[in-house]
């Protein structure tokens, strides 16, 4: 669905990224976003706003790491942000600390939940540039939080925040009831302010659904965005994200978050890339949380199995451990489950085969 975006909340987004992020003219900003996708709107307008360099990366640059280094080294890049999952690229194709990356002052992971392995691989490898970590949907412009990170997570299953919400912008989280929940309680995130765009294109029945006016307790009325994430606020008021209300299931009588299953998977040394997912398995009649693994060199599924039952609970293990050459992504960076599904769909055709 297409989404309107008026050139005020475009104004208000250039001009915070130019402040928080120390753009001018002696500056140079990678861009490695696709133009259909929102985050180019950062890449193109601050660079431009601020008078400082845009250079950008062709397409194939993109798919290839190395060649991406060689240009962020030949245009001396000082700013990029983009999708965590390729920064998890380079980390992957042994890149994390070559010195073509010397250049780089600051890094956001955005787009996606950052895994901590790769972003404490990234601190250590640069210890001279500044990381964040960023979230927002489209429908809020591009970023509504973000977090300066502080220091060098110790442990693979550390919480990286996501942070305190952008100027112009506010974030709560609310329950099933559009009712504020406590700090430390999981809930919705909503978002509103300027950042907001004016709805989905030509669709009143979504934007209804997603846009909601809602009364505050002395009875002010204000227009929120219901992002269908989970989040909560910790004890220093910083807001971390949990997962999709879409992506919470309840198997076997129980509910589970499947990004908390995929986060728990990432974490492994085994593993590098992951997905998880409920899907109904042919041979057996029944729904089964799957878990994609796309394996380090040394890595067997039989690992991934053992480590969990030390970090899961029985019941949120997944009953089957796929391994793929690669987990699928689309131009955004972001899991293509349908391609999952294809996977899994194929390989549950030929295990029904086989049993027959």
């Amino acid at each position: 669905k297409g989404v309107m975006i008026t050139h005020r909340r475009l104004a208000d987004y250039i001009t915070w990224g130019i402040e928080y992020f120390a753009l001018g003219p002696e500056q140079r900003v990678l861009s490695t976003a696709p133009f259909h996708f929102d985050m180019s709107t950062f890449d193109i307008y601050c660079p431009l706003g601020a008078g400082a360099m845009l250079s950008i990366a062709s397409r194939e640059q993109v798919m290839f790491p190395a060649a991406l280094a060689k240009r962020i080294a030949a245009e001396g890049v000082t700013h990029w942000k983009a999708a965590a999952s390729l920064f998890t690229l380079f980390a992957r194709a042994g890149l994390v600390g070559h010195r073509s990356l010397r250049s780089l002052r600051h890094v956001a992971f955005s787009g996606e939940r950052a895994p901590t392995k790769y972003v404490a691989e990234w601190m250590k490898a640069y210890p001279e540039t500044t990381f964040y970590n960023g979230y927002g949907p489209t429908e809020a412009t591009g970023v509504s939080v973000v977090q300066r990170i502080e220091h060098v997570p110790t442990s693979p299953d550390e919480d990286v925040p996501i942070g305190r919400a952008c100027a112009n912008t506010e974030v709560a989280l609310f329950d099933d009831s559009a009712g504020p929940v406590p700090r430390g309680a999981q809930g919705e995130i909503w978002i509103r302010g300027s950042c907001l765009s004016a709805g989905y294109w030509r669709d009143l029945k979504l934007t209804a659904k997603h846009f909601v006016i809602r009364k505050d307790e002395a009875g002010l009325s204000s227009r929120w965005y219901r992002s269908g994430d989970i989040g909560y606020v910790d004890e220093e008021g910083l807001l971390h994200f949990v997962g999709r209300l879409d992506d919470q299931v309840k198997h076997l009588g129980y509910r589970i978050e499947l990004e908390e299953v995929n986060r728990a998977i990432s974490t492994l040394r085994c593993v590098a890339d992951s997905a998880v997912m409920l899907l109904s398995s042919r041979a057996e009649g029944v729904d089964t949380i799957v878990a994609f693994v796309e394996l380090c060199e040394s890595g067997t599924v039989a690992q991934v199995s053992r480590s969990l039952v030390t970090t899961l609970p029985s019941y949120m293990i997944p009953a089957v451990i796929k391994s793929v050459p690669a987990i699928p992504r689309t131009e955004r960076g972001k899991v293509d489950r349908d391609d999952l599904c294809r996977i899994w769909d194929h390989a549950s055709r030929t295990t029904s085969k086989a049993r027959v």
